[in-house]
Parts: structure tokens; C-alpha cells; sequence
């Protein structure tokens, strides 16, 4: 269908859907079923060019084709610019059918099939504030008893990944490096408390940002509201588990 061709529907479905407007007011167009077509009905010819209220009546195509002509084109209407998001209407729109009909998009089940696709699912997402919930984990440092928190987002463990809503990130096992400095190494006790063996992070300093003196950036003074010590990392290979890899920062 070419460009010319859509244009034209719209005008003529326009027309159809608001009339034309002269100065005896809106036209209107009626079926009725007094003639034979095979669905039983046809656009009614009237004897006379205006309905008992003096509005004229489009009465067959031509009058309907003139109509359509003198609507605005669809494509030449500008966009407002009010409102700069775009986001895809629900399957809802322009059906009978309600929102509520419509089950989960199939790429819920299988994430290479349409629709939206949340790699991070263990927490609780809110869009307008712009963050997520996830919930927090209990382990200990080895040889200190010391308690600390940690969450998960990532791992190279594909089953526990969908078992825990986290991002399956099968390259984190290069993360380690030869020398196997880049992660940290833990194992779960009997309990299923994972129990880091070095590396924990300092949360008593203030954080502080002061902008430069002559410039903004760089700033005079960068203090972070949390440290972490030489054998910290917030990756971590649980041995006990597979070796594999999470991203579990305190």
C-alpha cells in the first residue's frame, strides 16, 4: 500500500467516523436494507440532498469521496511535543476486549519470544521511583564470626539464576583471572550461611563531594560513604556450590 493510498483511507474513515460540516451543519451517511447486496445493505439514495434537520446527506460515493477530499490531511497534523515518552499501547486499545483479558507477554515463559524481557527478577521494581527492592542475605567472615549482608544480582549458575530472579552472567567465570584475584572465594556451612573467607567493607566514613575551586570537576574533596579493604570484592566463587561465580556485594 503506498503512502498516497493510507492517506486517503484515513481521510475517507475519517470522514465516516466525524462527517463533513457545511453551513446547514454535519452530513451524515445511513445504510438501511431495501436493497439486494449480499450483506444486505446499501447506502440509502435520497430524493432530496438534506434530512428533516437541513443537514445535507452524503449520498453515494462521489458525495463521500468529496468529503474525504476536504478533510485535513492525517499527516500533516504536527506533533505537540507535550509529551516526550513513548511507550507501547496494551493489547486493550482499540478492542472491546479489557486489559484484564490479556495474560503475561510469551517472552515471561521463554525470553526469546515478543515482549519485554526483566533480566533482574528478585526484587521488586518500581518504575516511577526508579528503583529496585532485593532482598538481603545474612553470611559471616571466616575466623572473625563478624556478621555482614549481602545481595545477589548475578551469577554463572544458569538453574539458580532462575531459581533466585537473578541475571544469568555465564562470562563471570573469566572474572577471576589466572591469579584468581578478582573474586573472592566462600563456602556455605551446614546451615546455608555463606561464609566469606576474607574481604569486608568500611561503612563508617561520612560520604563528601565538594566541587573545585575553579571548576566543578575535578572536585577539592571526594570522600565515599564505604570503603572496602585490599582482599574485597563483590565477586565472590562459592566453592561448595559448583565454583560458580555471583555478584554478591555487601
Amino acid at each position: 500500500m503506498t503512502k498516497s493510498t493510507a492517506t486517503l483511507i484515513a481521510m475517507i474513515v475519517a470522514a465516516l467516523s466525524v462527517g463533513c460540516n457545511d453551513s446547514a451543519g454535519p452530513a451524515r451517511l445511513e445504510l438501511n436494507n431495501r436493497s439486494g447486496n449480499a450483506n444486505g445493505n446499501a447506502i440509502r439514495h435520497h430524493h432530496r440532498n438534506r434530512n428533516d434537520n437541513g443537514a445535507p446527506f452524503l449520498r453515494d460515493t462521489r458525495d463521500l469521496m468529496m468529503c474525504a477530499a476536504s478533510m485535513p490531511d492525517p499527516g500533516a497534523i504536527e506533533d505537540s511535543g507535550d509529551d516526550d515518552s513513548v511507550a507501547p499501547a496494551p493489547p486493550s486499545i482499540g478492542t472491546d476486549i479489557p486489559l484484564t483479558y490479556f495474560g503475561p507477554a510469551p517472552s515471561d515463559s521463554n525470553p526469546l519470544l515478543i515482549g519485554p524481557v526483566t533480566l533482574l527478577k528478585a526484587g521488586t521494581l518500581d518504575l516511577d521511583a526508579g528503583t529496585i527492592t532485593l532482598p538481603l542475605y545474612q553470611g559471616k567472615i571466616a575466623d572473625s564470626d563478624e556478621s555482614v549482608w549481602y545481595i545477589l544480582t548475578d551469577t554463572t549458575d544458569r538453574d539458580n539464576a532462575a531459581a533466585l530472579g537473578l541475571n544469568h552472567a555465564a562470562k563471570l567465570s573469566f572474572a577471576g583471572g589466572s591469579d584468581g584475584m578478582g573474586v573472592r572465594t566462600a563456602a556455605y556451612d551446614r546451615t546455608g550461611t555463606l561464609i566469606f573467607d576474607q574481604g569486608t567493607v568500611d561503612f563508617s566514613p561520612v560520604r563528601n563531594v565538594t566541587p573545585g575551586i575553579d571548576t566543578p570537576f575535578p572536585p577539592s574533596v571526594a570522600q565515599p560513604g564505604s570503603v572496602g579493604d585490599a582482599d574485597y570484592s563483590p565477586l565472590v566463587r562459592i566453592d561448595n556450590a559448583g565454583g560458580h561465580v555471583y555478584n554478591a556485594p555487601i
